[in-house]
């Protein structure tokens, strides 16, 4: 007898939930910690870390907390109990999260929760479309691509001249603070979307920049095109990992940028002058977006329209 494999998720699919729902601060996902970390900042979740002779599905690291929290996902308690896996949560006081069953008895020091499956079913039909183009993307190119806008200003060029030290050629990566503007635009990246990286000078200065673009008093720019690599990946490493820190060997807890893009070149604009009245008419329809990209938290991506996209074309 041929049978219909109803197994249609994978466990990946709930991993996938937490982890945005922990950098989101969603209170259904908080709840599951113990109480003493739920209000605490969460500063990396890093999925399937590797340990000595085990491998937890994620690694919560908490700001200043140098101790990561463990946790373990299952569909079921009754069945698939790895009995390492146990006791490493056991001998670091981890979690365990389970759709099916009752929590496991004899399991000392190891929070135990159940997982609220009308909100992960919620969580997918949000979710749904951006998932399955996400896995599509790993087949090869993407059937439909975005195209983003990271405005780069100030002192960037010192960051961005270290990190093509470490990785020459087309290949660069760029990484993130924490921050839920970050997250808005970095869960919604697709790996072959198109990113224009608008290089700035505003004023000479590295205050905000105005909303109102006549106002702007100087300004030189450039813009470069990439395709996206990896659109989020996290580097344990202290040497592309800090490379953006203050120190080069700093435990992720301290870190500060930690959320990683990374993305080939694609081409590269002539340098413009945002005092003539050519370019500032261009580029009026889209200030806003330059604007929110620039004064967010270092600088983030955000997404642009079709039109929005052919307008930055214009540069090259």
């Amino acid at each position: 007898m041929k049978t219909i494999n109803r197994k249609a998720f994978q466990e990946r699919i709930i991993h996938r939930y937490l982890l945005e729902g922990f950098y989101l601060r969603s209170p259904k996902v908080l709840s599951l910690l113990p109480h003493n970390l739920r209000k605490m900042q969460i500063n990396a979740v890093i999925p399937e870390s590797s340990e000595i002779r085990t491998r937890p599905d994620m690694k919560l690291y908490f700001k200043n907390r140098s101790k990561p929290h463990s946790i373990e996902v299952k569909w079921s308690t009754d069945t698939n109990k790895n009995e390492r896996q146990l006791k490493h949560l056991e001998k670091t006081n981890g979690s365990l999260f389970f759709l099916k069953g009752e929590p496991i008895s004899n399991l000392e020091n190891v929070n135990q929760q159940r997982l609220d499956s009308e909100d992960i079913q919620k969580w997918i039909r949000e979710s749904s479309a951006r998932l399955w183009l996400d896995t599509l993307s790993e087949y090869g190119e993407p059937e439909s691509k975005k195209s983003w806008l990271l405005v780069m200003r100030g002192t960037y060029d010192y960051h961005w001249n270290k990190m093509k030290k470490v990785s020459p050629g087309k290949r660069s990566f760029w990484a993130f603070q924490n921050a839920k503007s970050t997250f808005d635009s970095i869960f919604k990246i697709g790996k072959g979307d198109n990113l224009y990286i608008m290089f700035a000078l505003f004023g000479g200065t590295q205050q905000a920049v105005t909303k109102d673009i006549k106002k702007i008093t100087y300004s030189k720019f450039h813009i470069e095109k990439f395709k996206i690599g990896e659109p989020h990946y996290f580097d344990e490493s202290t040497k592309q990992g800090c490379i953006f820190e203050k120190s080069t060997n700093m435990s992720i807890d301290k870190r500060k940028y930690v959320h990683f893009i990374s993305f080939e070149s694609s081409d590269k604009g002539q340098e413009k002058n945002l005092n003539k009245q050519q370019t500032r008419k261009e580029l009026s329809t889209i200030w806003d977006k330059i604007c929110w990209s620039a004064n967010h938290v270092g600088g983030i991506p955000v997404e642009l329209n079709t039109s929005q996209a052919n307008l930055l074309e214009k540069f090259f």
